[in-house]
């Protein structure tokens, strides 16, 4: 790069060579953004996609809403209360046993009964969790 004698601005004259080089990373920058683009939308279409009765995610929900938040400010629960919580319900524990997500072979993930999805919540999720964090859980993408 040169800079360009009739400019003071600073700018700087790039030659046919350095022009065609960044358009090269570019169009490789482009095409990444592509594929990063893609797997978005497939990861985001796999967390649509559930084999828990709908009613009985409603339940799980039902119970989230419920627990205290652990900010008046923010919509986070304390992770093991939650789970303590729906542990105890009633009428979780009736379900408990029903499946949460069928085996996939896309994912490479095993069949889960809603007892071991909740267990899995709290082996894996933060201390403090929102109910877009938990939700994801009973999808075919986590």
């Amino acid at each position: 790069m040169q800079k360009d004698p009739q400019h003071t601005s600073g700018l700087c004259v790039l030659n046919e060579a350095q022009i065609d080089a960044l358009r090269e990373v570019f169009v490789d920058l482009d095409k990444h953004n592509d594929c990063i683009v893609k797997r978005q939308e497939f990861d985001s279409q796999e967390e649509q996609i559930y084999d828990i009765d709908q009613n009985y995610l409603q339940l799980i929900q039902d119970i989230f809403d419920m627990i205290p938040r652990v900010n008046q400010n923010l919509d986070f629960v304390f992770t093991t209360d939650f789970i303590l919580q729906c542990k105890k319900d009633p009428q979780i524990r009736s379900i408990e046993n029903e499946i949460a997500r069928l085996k996939s072979n896309e994912t490479q993930l095993d069949k889960e009964s809603i007892c071991q999805v909740l267990d899995r919540i709290l082996q894996e999720a933060n201390e403090y969790t929102e109910w877009e964090d938990i939700r994801p859980f009973f999808s075919l993408r986590v």
